[in-house]
């Protein structure tokens, strides 16, 4: 039969028509967290978690109670941790009768007591806490279908509480060499003989790109 080189199709038209032939529908597993560094989602991942759950101080230091200082910097002499202050460090919830922090740096503890820093003036502005859900809400979209998880994306489902994964599956794919002068790597080639290599190259290939194996059956 003469081949019609005018009748033949471009490279890209035998794509489109391959993709338009060939309905691929990726299969799902559940992994654990820990294994799912380099996988793709296979649905979108929402959060289960609120965090912070009440509260927490936005750095290391000491909760006071910001009414203390409405008529400016108090006379901390008498002042005892427990019932004036407590610390509270950085991601650290506190006692509700606080509501204000004081970096660490700011502040000399003396046994149960405490002094301020010279020049240290409090400012009631001041950003110290982190109110309920400023880093994550129940609820909250994570990570999208079809992400890849990075060991930072990884952090961010842990901390949203989603423990296990659905991922879409790593390829599996048959490699079939042809060719009868073709031997196994390893093998001496003898006259007519050829080292049969794509087969190697192409699993390591797969293996980079994310898939699981691939088989190379002799022809």
């Amino acid at each position: 039969m003469k081949f019609e080189f005018e009748k033949s199709v471009t490279r890209a038209e035998a794509l489109e028509l391959m993709k338009a032939h060939w309905i691929f529908t990726p299969g799902q597993e559940v992994v654990p967290l820990e294994q799912s560094v380099g996988r793709v989602t296979a649905e979108d991942l929402y959060s289960s978690n609120t965090l912070p759950v009440v509260r927490a101080s936005c750095f290391d230091g000491v909760a006071v109670r910001s009414a203390d200082f409405q008529n400016g910097m108090p006379d901390t002499s008498g002042w005892k941790r427990g019932r004036d202050f407590v610390r509270a460090d950085t991601g650290d919830d506190f006692p509700d009768e606080f509501d204000a922090v004081i970096a660490i740096e700011d502040v000399i503890l003396e046994g149960d007591g405490l002094r301020f820093v010279e020049g240290f003036v409090f400012d009631p502005k001041e950003e110290t806490v982190d109110p309920a859900g400023t880093i994550v809400r129940r609820g909250a979209l994570l990570l999208p279908a079809h992400t890849r998880i990075t060991p930072e994306l990884m952090a961010v489902l842990a901390m949203g509480g989603v423990t296990w994964i659905p991922v879409i599956r790593r390829l599996q794919i048959a490699f079939i060499p042809t060719g009868n002068e073709l031997v196994p790597p390893g093998t001496v080639p003898q006259r007519g003989q050829n080292v049969e290599t794509n087969g190697l190259m192409l699993s390591g290939l797969l293996s980079r790109w994310g898939g699981e194996r691939c088989s190379v059956i002799p022809s």
